[in-house]
């Protein structure tokens, strides 16, 4: 079943299946690569760094920043990168507000918890004292390349499966320090204070129940490998009834990412930094 086909950027197609969406990025296009540019300082650090003054927030400081935080380690710059991508695709996608930032702003690394917080349908002049907890998503990404004899199927069924097992082991701990975690990334990635208090009491209120029972999540996957294998659709959907008739969590979304290579992202923001793009 596919609801529809969509490519809101040059390169990038978008398999609407409801509530799982497959993503491929055929190429890294001008047209994704100015996305990408155009977002990175809201994606890292938030709202606040298109409005401050300070040089450490703009978008050169925050290129070098990006560049000098990705990974030696195989596993964890696939990771970031998979990140990445899923944040700019869920921007692209439109209808989710992300309000908490990749860059973990107490150290020189990528933010520890939850990867992703969200709000569905949340933007600036929104009316938000309709929002509640019903809006609230968590979002976890796992992102890999293909190794022996696996195929793009099977290599996002393993990174959204444990993407699953990642949240709901998160989800259902009795851990402060995750919440404040939370809370705080979220404080500091909104910028308007009515918006800022609103979503900070709805994550706090979250935090009671300690449970994943009640949580809204979207289990992100990539993949990084040759077109000439694709993500079965049938099986992308067959997981999600699976995990949804579980009811380990409230409403659960979808998303997978195919992309050839990494590197070519890599490059991309190493060029900006040396003013190559």
């Amino acid at each position: 079943m596919c609801i529809g086909r969509s490519s809101p950027l040059d390169g990038v197609f978008i398999d609407n299946l409801g509530d799982c969406k497959i993503i491929e990025i055929r190429h890294l296009s001008d047209e994704m690569k100015d996305k990408i540019k155009n977002e990175l300082q809201i994606i890292c650090y938030g709202e606040y760094a298109l409005s401050s003054c300070s040089k450490y927030y703009s978008l050169n400081e925050t290129i070098r920043e990006f560049n000098i935080r990705i990974p030696d380690d195989e596993n964890k710059k696939t990771g970031i990168i998979g990140e990445l991508l899923l944040n700019v695709v869920i921007r692209t996608i439109g209808d989710m507000n992300i309000v908490s930032p990749l860059f973990n702003l107490e150290e020189r690394s990528f933010k520890k918890g939850f990867d992703i917080i969200a709000m569905r349908r949340f933007k600036k002049g929104f009316d938000v004292t309709a929002l509640d907890d019903n809006n609230l998503w968590f979002i976890e990404s796992k992102a890999g390349r293909v190794n022996g004899s696996q195929d793009a199927t099977q290599k996002i069924s393993e990174r959204v499966g444990e993407a699953k097992r990642c949240l709901e082991r998160r989800l259902n701990e009795d851990s402060s320090q995750l919440w404040t975690n939370a809370t705080n990334s979220v404080s500091r990635y909104l910028d308007y204070r009515d918006e800022k208090q609103t979503v900070v009491n709805i994550v706090e209120g979250a935090s009671n129940s300690g449970t994943s029972l009640d949580k809204n999540v979207v289990l992100g996957g990539t993949v990084f490998c040759p077109f000439s294998s694709e993500i079965n659709k049938q099986k992308i959907l067959d997981i999600h009834n699976t995990i949804k008739n579980s009811g380990i969590f409230s409403k659960l979304q979808i998303i997978t990412i195919q992309k050839q290579t990494m590197e070519a992202v890599i490059d991309f923001l190493r060029d900006l930094e040396n003013g190559d793009e």
